[in-house]
């Protein structure tokens, strides 16, 4: 099992790898997104949709919060 600081290294590779911003001035849509995703998988809980589902969407939240708390350059100019 890969260690926290692994995990955060390994979604900032991928974000990298899809083309998705990755500075710092991006972090506060990423905290939207987790929330929005959070949501996402209490919808999916409260609707009786498939349990795949839900853990799809809590997922998600956690890619977010990780490549969230990575550190990265401010992207400022």
């Amino acid at each position: 099992m890969p260690t926290f600081e692994e995990a955060k290294r390994k979604v900032a590779e991928l974000v990298v790898a899809k083309g998705f911003g990755n500075t710092a001035r991006e972090i506060p849509n990423k905290l939207l997104f987790a929330f929005v995703e959070l949501g996402e998988a209490g919808d999916s809980w409260k609707k009786g949709k498939p349990r795949g589902e839900t853990i799809e969407e809590l997922i998600d939240v956690i890619f977010y919060v990780l490549d969230g708390g990575t550190e990265r350059p401010s992207g400022r100019s």
